[in-house]
């Protein structure tokens, strides 16, 4: 019978590799991250701990994971060419926003640029009135144009959010059949399914950071298992959610933007559990990484709750703020949106400043961060630190 537990940590710098036994006892194992591929690092090191120990593949339970591939791709825009379609009208709303300056007296600050750039945004000819009844009927052809012409300038993933469709998903339902017909196996994520609720700005950047970051953690977590199978370890995998709790990971590749917050949760609860152990009530968590620094608060004994958070993906951006709107957290420069059945997620404000920040050149100016020197599994040379 399994009685090992792993958890297993990543980050932009370090693998930490935790083994606990049912009788409490410890294993522990620090790897440098690969960068090329972070599942190296997590194997690299669970490998090193079965050697270690004496155990087997099949003595592991289940291994708990917290990751921050998704909040990093997004950070450091690494992820996939995301394609839009929307209603006629609607075409800028990602650049629109909801009208709020997060620093109203700052004349300086300027919006972050869109996931999602203007050319790779089209619309279709279609209105579904708040009521669900369909006032303008989507015609195929011009549904069929939008994807075509998004598939011709070569998108590795499409969005769809189209105005009201919370309400009757037909029309965005359509379009997920012809992208699937036209281009079987391209990740395609439609607003009903991702946020079926009201307001447009948030369901739009929902979505879009959804598909966004879909190839990008579902190539990650396949390359996970295949290597977790490779070592004989059969366990079933689960990610840390955003809001401190399990997923597995076929939802996780569903629904990524459920652990775009995985790995600073997780630090979050880990401190919890260590303050009450020392019966102490209120803490302050820090959690440094080679890409961010994350920060929270412990209040009697409780993790604290935040309804939204916002963060500045652009290069030299310094501080998150959250404040108390409705369930939603503003991640680079969009926001995402949690389901009403999902539990707030933790308060945690984000410096984009890591410990392993890198320079790097962009149009002959050197830029300071987001971009982490991240380290390679066979000890190549390091960006150095800013």
């Amino acid at each position: 019978m399994p009685e090992w537990r792993v958890g297993a940590d990543i980050g932009g710098t370090f693998t930490d590799i935790v083994f606990l036994g049912v009788d409490g006892s410890l294993h522990t194992k620090k790897v440098s991250s690969s960068v090329d591929n972070y599942a190296w690092a997590i194997v690299a090191g669970m490998t090193a701990v079965l050697h270690k120990a004496g155990l087997s593949g099949g003595d592991i339970a289940e291994v708990l994971h917290g990751t921050t591939v998704a909040s990093n791709a997004i950070l450091e825009l690494k992820g996939a060419r995301t394609g839009l379609i929307t209603t006629k009208g609607f075409r800028d709303i990602l650049e629109i926003r909801n009208l709020r300056m997060p620093r109203l007296y700052d004349l300086t600050w300027q919006k972050p640029p869109p996931l999602v750039e203007r050319y790779l945004r089209v619309v279709v000819d279609e209105r579904v009135n708040v009521h669900g009844r369909i006032e303008r009927p989507l015609d195929p052809a011009d549904a069929e144009r939008a994807v075509d012409t998004l598939l011709g300038e070569g998108v590795e993933a499409i969005a769809v959010c189209l105005l009201n469709s919370f309400a009757n998903p037909a029309h965005e339902l359509l379009l997920k059949e012809i992208i699937t017909h036209r281009a079987p196996g391209l990740p395609c994520c439609i607003s009903f399914e991702v946020l079926p609720e009201i307001k447009e700005y948030e369901r739009t950047s929902t979505t879009v950071i959804n598909t966004y970051i879909m190839p990008v953690v579902a190539q990650y977590l396949s390359t996970l298992r295949q290597e977790l199978g490779r070592i004989g370890v059969p366990a079933p995998l689960l990610l840390m959610q955003s809001n401190g709790g399990l997923t597995t990971a076929e939802a996780a590749t569903q629904m990524p933007i459920h652990i775009i917050e995985s790995g600073p949760a997780a630090g979050v609860i880990g401190a919890q559990a260590l303050a009450r152990v020392l019966n102490v009530s209120n803490i302050i968590t820090f959690d440094m990484g080679g890409t961010t620094a994350k920060t929270s608060l412990v209040e009697g004994g409780e993790v604290t709750r935040s309804l939204s958070r916002r963060r500045n993906a652009s290069p030299g951006s310094k501080c998150s703020c959250s404040t108390r709107h409705p369930p939603a957290a503003s991640v680079a420069p969009i926001t995402i949106t949690s389901p009403a059945d999902q539990k707030n997620g933790n308060a945690l404000h984000t410096l984009t400043l890591g410990s392993n920040r890198s320079c790097w050149a962009n149009l002959q100016l050197w830029m300071a961060g987001p971009r982490c020197g991240c380290r390679t599994p066979f000890g190549a040379a390091v960006v150095p630190d800013v």
